[in-house]
């Protein structure tokens, strides 16, 4: 469970002006929403607020006869712009007033639970919510007690000692905003006119802007309804011959939609489960339930009888997996691995079966080693640099960053059970230093160049830890030059403009020269007075940046779009900005329609990279006809290198998200999809499919990771 506070500010202010706020590409600059989301919601339904505001000292300025009736008018405002979710009250609630109670409690207070407030917040909205589904469980909204209230309409208004008599309906209207998900419009850099906006202000009722972020979340078309399942409660199995019993305590429903056909899968597994089956995985038994489940409920006290294969002698974890029926298939949707282990014939001491292998990196940078080892669980590890136990060090990878002189060594891994121990080989880690370290230098994209939500978008964020300063860039937008490569319907007359948030940059409509493509290996373009465009900056500031193509007049065809790194060659330093973000956002089609995303990464060091393809996720910003189920592959000359389809909510790829700043997908089960891989200097492609030969808009996404 995760929780949140939003404040109001007792401040009266004028809007502040800055960037608008933007979901990493995920939309074009000049159509990007001015409001800002949380990224969780409540599943669809009813919310029930329990008001325990307790009497007024006397008749407020609207003719309001307590704040009980201010706040029911206040919740009123949003329900009648709501379609798919409805508030609605407990009046003078006598539920305890306690946060992580699952009761939604809204009431004055002097302090916020025991915390004093500090001297500018004059209401919060106290959040929590299931880090998995990313789906409300309570939100408790608190008023100051000490500051002076009434309710009324218009400009704010100040006591006779010149202090802000705050309106209490316009900010209970902000506060219960929050708990639908909103957030402050002017703490992401916008300049709107909302209520939702930091600063208390004379807006005195939802702006357009605040009914669209609203909307967004819960009467958004573009959203498909699906199940959030997850197993709750205790959770066994037992087995005796060929029988096989599974036991599960509820299993939940907190999605907006009725499941399709449930089903629950006991695996043995040698290897921990993450998201995936690993390899040598084999089923003890399954049971296909008999009844969906609609949104909100729950089945009870589930007991499933079916019959029990044993797996080869050897010792296994054991993971109770979840899976929903769709389209014909059933895919995981919630996973638990049991405490103990599954011994099978005759147990054995480790045996180490996949040494860890020795590592070449730089400073600064990142190197790992990885054991396997089989044997009766369970099995613990202790890694050892030169002969020495290295504290913390108990997993079978070990992931050394920031690196220094002082690791560079031999290191080993000693594996023991109840029946013994291992020794691994050594391995070891080199480390030098460069001058020229791995680094994104390329990125391409050829695809349809439509108008609307079928617009050819491409970002980058130029930056990195430790940089300063400006980065040489060139941008392309090739179309009449594809006809002389074999490309049929090339887009006639490409027209490209760079965004800084919604600030225009630049533009360019048809390249008449200025920079020389040959030295960052780009081809020329055809004819005297190519029509293809591209815009070259020596000096290209570190931020974030949006480049939009279109066909000039609103035609539509085949473009290429790319981003390269300019840095003149022997002269690039790790104090330089560098590209640590490019993505582009499309429409993915089927067979040679597919979304095909080319990389080159420069340098001399391997590079950690997150590549992302999604699609559900952007329903959520407003994007219309998105793929709803997004497969993901990374490829080089070689071969496949790794793919994904359906992200799973792991620890490892949420990690990775926050270290990179990408938002959130909207849940676990969501069918984005993501991966992580160590490349070396080198060519790849990113391609992006959807299952089943379905189609419709993606974001593909390459991060270098820290």
């Amino acid at each position: 469970m995760r929780r949140r506070p939003c404040r109001s500010s007792l401040l009266s202010a004028a809007l502040r002006p800055g960037l608008a706020f933007l979901f990493l590409f995920a939309l074009p600059a000049p159509l990007l929403r001015a409001f800002n989301l949380s990224g969780e919601r409540w599943a669809a339904g009813q919310v029930t607020m329990h008001l325990q505001l307790g009497p007024t000292s006397g008749p407020l300025l609207d003719g309001a006869s307590s704040w009980g009736a201010v706040a029911e008018d206040a919740l009123a405002t949003w329900n009648r712009a709501l379609t798919n979710l409805r508030f609605t009250v407990v009046r003078d609630s006598t539920a305890v007033l306690n946060r992580g109670n699952a009761i939604n409690n809204v009431f004055f207070s002097p302090t916020v639970y025991g915390s004093a407030w500090d001297g500018r917040t004059i209401g919060i909205c106290l959040q929590s919510f299931d880090t998995r589904t990313r789906r409300y469980t309570e939100t408790d909204v608190l008023f100051n007690s000490t500051v002076a209230w009434d309710s009324y309409r218009g400009p704010v208004r100040t006591t006779a000692t010149g202090a802000t008599l705050n309106d209490f309906r316009r900010v209970a209207i902000h506060e219960f905003g929050h708990a639908l998900g909103l957030n402050h419009p002017d703490d992401a850099g916008q300049s709107v006119v909302a209520i939702m906006n930091r600063v208390t202000s004379d807006v005195d009722n939802p702006a357009a802007d605040d009914l669209a972020g609203a909307r967004a979340i819960y009467d958004n078309p573009n959203v498909v309804p699906s199940a959030l399942l997850s197993l709750q409660g205790s959770v066994g199995y037992s087995f005796v011959g060929s029988s096989l019993t599974l036991n599960v305590g509820s299993i939940r429903n907190d999605g907006d939609a009725t499941s399709g056909a449930l089903r629950l899968e006991l695996w043995a597994t040698p290897q921990p489960f993450d998201s995936t089956l690993p390899p040598g995985a084999h089923l003890l038994g399954g049971r296909t339930l008999s009844s969906t489940l609609a949104a909100g409920s729950a089945l009870t006290g589930v007991v499933a009888n079916t019959t029990y294969t044993a797996p080869p002698n050897g010792s296994y974890y054991v993971v109770l997996l979840l899976l929903e029926e769709s389209a014909g298939t059933f895919g995981i949707r919630d996973a638990i691995t049991m405490s103990g282990f599954l011994n099978v014939g005759p147990q054995t001491a480790p045996q180490i079966t996949t040494q860890p292998s020795s590592v070449t990196a730089f400073t600064g940078g990142t190197a790992s080693f990885r054991v396997v080892a089989s044997g009766a669980q369970p099995l613990t590890y202790q890694w050892r640099k030169d002969g020495a136990a290295l504290p913390g060090a108990t997993n079978p990878t070990l992931t050394l960053t920031s690196l220094s002189a002082a690791q560079a060594g031999n290191y080993s891994v000693v594996v023991t059970n109840n029946l013994g121990s291992a020794t691994s080989q050594s391995a070891t880690l080199l480390l030098g230093s460069t001058a020229d370290p791995g680094r994104l230098i390329n990125m391409s994209i050829r695809t349809g160049a439509g108008t609307g939500d079928s617009t050819l978008i491409v970002g980058v964020a130029l930056g990195g830890a430790g940089t300063s300063g400006s980065q040489a860039v060139l941008f392309r937008a090739v179309g009449p030059t594809l006809g002389t490569f074999g490309v049929s319907g090339a887009l006639a007359d490409p027209v490209m403009t760079l965004f800084q948030g919604t600030t225009q940059v630049a533009q360019n409509d048809d390249w008449t020269g200025g920079f020389d493509f040959g030295a960052v290996g780009a081809f020329a373009f055809s004819g005297t007075t190519p029509r293809d465009s591209a815009y070259y900056n020596r000096a290209l500031a570190s931020g974030s940046y949006s480049i939009q193509i279109v066909g000039k007049t609103g035609a539509t065809g085949v473009a290429l779009a790319e981003i390269y790194d300019a840095t003149p060659a022997g002269t690039y330093t790790r104090a330089a900005p560098r590209l640590v973000n490019v993505s582009a956002r499309t429409l993915v089609g089927t067979g040679e329609g597919i979304l095909i995303a080319g990389f080159v990464v420069g340098g001399t060091t391997p590079v950690r990279v997150l590549v992302r393809a999604v699609g559900p996720t952007l329903g959520g910003f407003g994007v219309g006809g998105v793929l709803a189920d997004p497969q993901l592959t990374l490829s080089s000359a070689t071969g496949v290198l790794a793919d994904n389809d359906n992200w799973g909510g792991t620890a490892e790829l949420k990690a990775a998200f926050a270290a990179v700043g990408a938002f959130a997908f909207t849940a676990d089960s969501s069918r984005d999809a993501a991966l992580i891989a160590s490349v070396p200097p080198g060519s790849y492609t990113a391609q992006i499919r959807g299952a089943n030969a379905t189609t419709g808009v993606a974001l593909v996404e390459v991060y270098e990771l820290p």
